[in-house]
């Protein structure tokens, strides 16, 4: 049997919907290529948006449908930073958010700078991923704060 995290994200994706019986559409996998191309976080609409400027249209509904998915099977995680609309990115790692309050700017700080989930007690849960955000003002922002 092939360890998972030997599996590419198409087969790992494969797997998880043959695992649940799901069906393997064409659309799917063009979701999966796309999403896995977006640099940072992206919106549900982006990712339609950008598939429409490709020239593959998806409904909205395929589009969130497969977003689910692609959380679930462990290739993408969900965010909701503030009162923004909810956001997906790639999962790679833990890490921390640093969201500026103002200008609504996202930095991302590994995870073994902030505090390692493996070594807390969590009594028998299994964490996947770990994601905190830290809200506050940028540089840039707080500069511009400090001198109205």
């Amino acid at each position: 049997m092939v360890s998972q995290t030997s599996l590419s994200p198409r087969e790992k994706f494969k797997q998880y919907l043959t695992d649940r019986k799901l069906r393997k559409t064409p659309e799917r996998f063009a979701l999966l290529e796309k999403a896995l191309s977006l640099p940072g976080h992206f919106a549900a609409d982006a990712l339609y948006d950008n598939m429409e400027a490709s020239g593959y249209h998806v409904s909205r509904a395929t589009i969130y449908s497969t977003l689910e998915l692609l959380v679930d099977c462990g290739l993408l995680n969900r965010h909701m930073f503030g009162s923004r609309k909810t956001c997906f990115e790639v999962a790679v790692g833990s890490h921390l958010h640093l969201v500026c309050n103002a200008c609504g700017k996202i930095r991302e700080i590994e995870e073994n700078t902030f505090f390692r989930p493996e070594e807390m007690d969590l009594e028998g849960f299994s964490p996947t991923y770990c994601s905190t955000m830290v809200y506050g003002l940028c540089k840039d922002c707080a500069r511009k704060h400090d001198n109205p």
